[in-house]
C-alpha cells in the first residue's frame, strides 16, 4: 500500500478516536506509542511487569460493537504480560494500571489487530474501545 494511503487511514482513524472520546466524555492521556487512556478508579500498590500473570474483567469492543472481551458473558481473562499472543495495546494498558484500577481506553488499530484485522471477527484498521479493571496480579518472581 502506498504511504499516502496509510497516512489517510491513520488520519481517519484518529478522527474517529476523537469522536469516540467525545461521545463518552473521556479525558484521555496519550502514551508515546499512541495508546489513549484514562484511569477512572485509581488504586495504589502493585503494578504488573513483563512475565506477570494478570486477570482483567470488563469489555473490549470495536466501535461497531464486536466484542473481543465481554467478562459478563465469558468471565474474567487471565494472561501473561508481554508473553501471551494478545494484542500489543492490551499488554501496554495493563502495565499502566495498579491492581484494582479501572480504566477506559481507545487502542488504535496499529496497537490492536493492525491493517489486516483478525480474521472474520475484527476488520482491518479497527480501533478498540476498552473498559477494563485489573483485578489480580500474580507476580512472576
Amino acid at each position: 500500500m502506498p504511504v499516502d494511503v496509510h497516512r489517510e487511514i491513520a488520519r481517519r482513524e484518529m478522527a474517529d478516536i476523537q469522536l469516540i472520546a467525545k461521545r463518552y466524555n473521556w479525558h484521555l492521556t496519550q502514551t508515546s506509542s499512541g495508546l489513549m487512556y484514562e484511569i477512572v478508579n485509581k488504586h495504589q500498590g502493585t503494578m504488573p511487569t513483563a512475565g506477570d500473570m494478570v486477570t482483567i474483567t470488563g469489555s473490549i469492543a470495536t466501535p461497531a460493537g464486536v466484542y473481543v472481551l465481554d467478562s459478563h458473558k465469558d468471565g474474567a481473562k487471565t494472561f501473561q504480560v508481554n508473553r501471551s499472543d494478545d494484542f500489543v495495546g492490551l499488554h501496554e494498558l495493563v502495565q499502566l494500571m495498579h491492581e484494582g484500577d479501572s480504566l477506559n481506553a481507545i487502542v488504535p488499530s496499529f496497537l490492536a489487530y493492525g491493517i489486516s484485522g483478525n480474521g472474520e471477527k475484527i476488520a482491518g484498521a479497527t480501533s478498540l474501545i476498552c473498559k477494563i479493571k485489573l483485578i489480580n496480579i500474580n507476580k512472576n518472581n
